[in-house]
């Protein structure tokens, strides 16, 4: 995932989304627009993390509408889906 001049995000601040940072050292980055920055939290969320909020989040949560719903599923896939040994760590309470 990178910004739209195709710069590489290697680190990820949930508090300052707004912006990727840079292999070249850049300290401000470029601005992530709307769309890349839901994107970008997705893809910083583990199996784990991901199913929890497949099992738990309140109706409506953006994740899972529109498009983002399919990019959340293809994520949650890639990285091994629901399994039971997280839904036993789960529970469901």
């Amino acid at each position: 995932m990178g910004c739209k001049k195709g710069c590489k995000l290697i680190a990820y601040d949930s508090d300052l989304i707004q912006y990727c940072k840079h292999l070249d050292g850049n300290k401000n980055g470029c601005p992530l627009e709307a769309d890349e920055k839901v994107k970008t939290e997705i893809d910083f969320l583990s199996q784990i993390e991901m199913a929890r909020l497949i099992r738990f989040a309140e109706p409506g949560h953006p994740y899972f509408s529109g498009d983002y719903y399919d990019y959340f599923q293809k994520r949650f896939k890639e990285l091994g889906g629901m399994t039971p040994e997280i839904s036993k760590q789960l529970g469901w309470s």
